[in-house]
């Protein structure tokens, strides 16, 4: 309970921030679906969006390490909301894929700001439930986003004024909380070339796992429309179809840690084959596609987590910050390019044209396993580390290291430090001290008062000097 009320305005925020883009990703497809703009323009939002969370990793280091975190954080924020309304105000679809790319922007800012600040001001002994709380906040607030829609009859610009007022919300935990600022952390080194020679197989994987998240969340509004759902039963589909995606997580995260990882893999590839040639079948009716996409969908989000833990599992205990920002690009861009190639699908085949896609990713990855590169992998399950439960690509790459626990705090701290803001900040802190020393010393002074409790007269004069008092009372004291 005290670590949610120590970060309450952090959690706040993120609350209000996720909410807002979970209702915006749903309202947008279901929108332009029913202006009749093709699934392939629709997709690119998606696209744009992931594309923009991409590059603001880069932009958020830079901007955080220029103006700060507050500043950082409030920029993006007003830039967010003001693109939402400019979404209500220019109909047209070219500026609204333009307005979802800066918005991926600066929503990266944001994560970055809040998530360096959680992992400043967070004990070591407290990091694990800190950003496990937040991860939970997070999910809330996208599920309570989907499942807004019901609520708003009809759907119409009034959902772009709400999710613009929660946008514009969200910065004001941050505007008015009185904690220290944290230490901005420079980018963890990207040492691709050794990645992709070690393991190839992983991040190709981490790519198809990218393609197909991204894919569904630009185009499962779309697919649930066409299998005859209303927009308010459509934001349920995608609300349940999220919450099946995080429960599937524990039993697979324990079947991870007693089996071998890439043998669970391509077992999961195999089941989300035959889920796909299922709901492709001409037979297979609406009721018995949604569920069938309900399972199809958690077992896409499993992916990422299992090959994250495969390259842990088979990478040197210095490499690993660096493996998590590039594991964390690459599903990035695997969630801005699938969305294109999903779409393509779903105008050639319609609604289950979006399970087109992952028929052939499934193949690709039961066909890595059976390569020589995967033989070399390390899959010994006694030596395994422990599989862990990681977020779907809305977090920034300091989350994506902070929250897996099989990386040591120290090789964080060592590779993304910021040794010049390290060194201004512990300067001003020790400035800060001196002056509430100086503060409280004058307050004594002037006011006569006397310590109590574990302090005696003789320890406080010692400490202090003798307070300005009388003869009278100083002998009283005495």
């Amino acid at each position: 309970m005290r670590t949610i009320t120590t970060f309450s305005s952090l959690y706040l925020a993120t609350l209000f921030m996720l909410f807002a883009n979970g209702l915006l990703t749903t309202y947008v497809a279901l929108e332009l679906e029913s202006q009749g703009v093709s699934d392939l323009m629709i997709s690119s939002l998606t696209s744009a969006y992931y594309t923009g969370l991409v590059i603001g990793a880069k932009l958020g280091h830079k901007l955080i390490a220029r103006v700060g975190h507050i500043r950082s954080y409030v920029a993006g924020a007003g830039i967010t909301a003001a693109t939402v309304i400019m979404m209500g105000l220019v109909d047209i679809i070219e500026f609204w894929i333009a307005a979802r790319f800066i918005m991926g922007l600066m929503m990266m800012c944001q994560y970055m700001v809040i998530e360096s600040w959680l992992n400043d001001q967070a004990e070591p002994t407290q990091r694990g439930i800190v950003f496990g709380i937040y991860m939970a906040v997070s999910s809330l607030g996208v599920l309570i986003g989907q499942l807004a829609l019901t609520a708003i009859d009809p759907i119409d610009i009034r959902v772009l004024m709400i999710v613009s007022m929660f946008f514009s919300l969200c910065l004001v935990p941050l505007a008015v909380t009185r904690a220290i600022h944290p230490i901005p952390l420079k980018a963890a080194p990207l040492n691709i070339g050794y990645f992709l020679k070690q393991l190839p197989q992983v991040l190709l994987i981490t790519l198809f796992s990218g393609m197909m998240v991204g894919s569904f969340y630009g185009l499962g509004p779309i697919f649930a429309t066409r299998l005859g759902l209303d927009t308010q039963e459509a934001g349920i589909y995608m609300a349940i179809a999220i919450a099946a995606s995080l429960v599937i997580q524990w039993p697979l995260g324990l079947l991870s840690d007693r089996m071998n990882r890439l043998l669970l893999v391509t077992f999961v590839a195999l089941f989300l084959l035959i889920l796909s040639i299922f709901i492709n079948l001409p037979f297979a009716t609406n009721f018995y596609i949604a569920i069938a996409s309900f399972f199809a969908i958690a077992l896409q989000f499993t992916l990422y987590p299992l090959s994250v833990a495969i390259a842990n599992d088979n990478i040197d205990e210095d490499k690993r910050v660096s493996l998590s920002a590039i594991l964390l690009m690459l599903f990035g861009i695997g969630a801005a390019i699938g969305p294109l190639i999903s779409g393509y699908f779903m105008a050639s085949f319609d609604a289950k044209g979006l399970y087109i896609f992952p028929i052939i990713i499934a193949l690709s990855i039961i066909t890595i396993h059976f390569t020589k590169a995967s033989k070399k992998l390390h899959t010994d399950v006694e030596d395994a580390l422990p599989h862990v439960i990681m977020p779907d690509g809305h977090v920034s790459p300091i989350a994506a290291a902070t929250l897996d626990p099989r990386i040591d705090e120290d090789a964080i701290i060592e590779v993304m430090k910021n040794e010049e803001a390290h060194e201004i900040k512990e300067a001003l802190r020790e400035e800060i001290e001196a002056d509430e020393i100086e503060k409280t010393k004058s307050k004594i002074q002037r006011n006569a008062l006397l310590p109590f409790g574990e302090y005696s007269y003789a320890a406080f004069v010692q400490e202090y000097g003798k307070p300005m008092i009388n003869a009278e009372d100083e002998e009283a004291h005495s």
